[in-house]
């Protein structure tokens, strides 16, 4: 089908040459914003599918602890943002049949890009799982007003 082969298409740019784009970015400032990472119509198609995520009620509230000073753990829910798991251990079965194409990418290419980024940057201790990635958190964020935005990135939660 023709899903089936959107999944099964690579991004435009090699991950490792992403990888390889972005760590001077990354060393020097800790973050890097690139263009023409992904071709339009699979560009196009992700964006599809997360909207489609939405329209299913498949994202849930970005919510997070906190400890404030005295110890006491509090619950913060960021306004306007959302997100859903997409990594394979946690992605349920209905945000793979809504939206296959993120799947596949984050069951494939973004692993890739955390391990080549971690062979890239040593110095940052990135935790892949291996030469296959297989702990990268993938999450899918949806950020709506000035809420601001975190795109790939890592947390140091455990």
């Amino acid at each position: 089908t023709a899903s089936d082969n959107m999944c099964s298409k690579p991004p435009a740019e090699a991950v490792s040459s992403i990888a390889v784009r972005s760590a001077p970015h990354l060393a020097q400032q800790r973050w890097a914003a690139l263009d023409d990472c992904l071709d339009e119509a699979w560009a196009e198609r992700l964006a599809s599918e997360c909207r489609k995520l939405e329209d299913l009620g498949l994202l849930q509230a970005h919510r997070f602890e906190f400890a404030t000073t005295e110890g006491k753990r509090c619950e913060y829910e960021h306004p306007g943002r959302s997100y859903v798991d997409l990594d394979c251990y946690r992605v349920s079965k209905k945000v793979v049949e809504a939206a296959p194409g993120l799947a596949a990418f984050a069951a494939k290419s973004a692993p890739e890009l955390a391990v080549a980024l971690a062979e890239q940057l040593p110095e940052l201790g990135l935790r892949t799982g291996g030469k296959n990635g297989s702990d990268v958190q993938v999450k899918l964020q949806l950020t709506k007003g000035a809420q601001g935005c975190a795109p790939y990135h890592y947390d140091t939660s455990e």
